[in-house]
């Protein structure tokens, strides 16, 4: 996932998740503290990320806007 906002409320990249992160992405991945991995990163408070390959629900109910 890339973290669009709230990157400070995310726990510290832990050696599994950097080591992981290489392994799927190359060694380049850790360069964007952005880039994180979902299954791994303890969310601190509200954040905001994009995770590619996720869809909307369409049977979700729309929100008034």
């Amino acid at each position: 996932m890339t973290v669009i906002s709230g990157l400070g409320r995310l726990s510290v990249m832990g050696r599994f998740e950097r080591a992981n992160l290489i392994r799927q992405r190359g060694p380049r991945a850790i360069e964007d503290p952005r880039l994180r991995l979902a299954c791994q990163a303890r969310v601190l408070g509200d954040i905001v990320v994009e995770k590619t390959g996720v869809f909307p629900d369409p049977f979700a109910r729309q929100e008034a806007r």
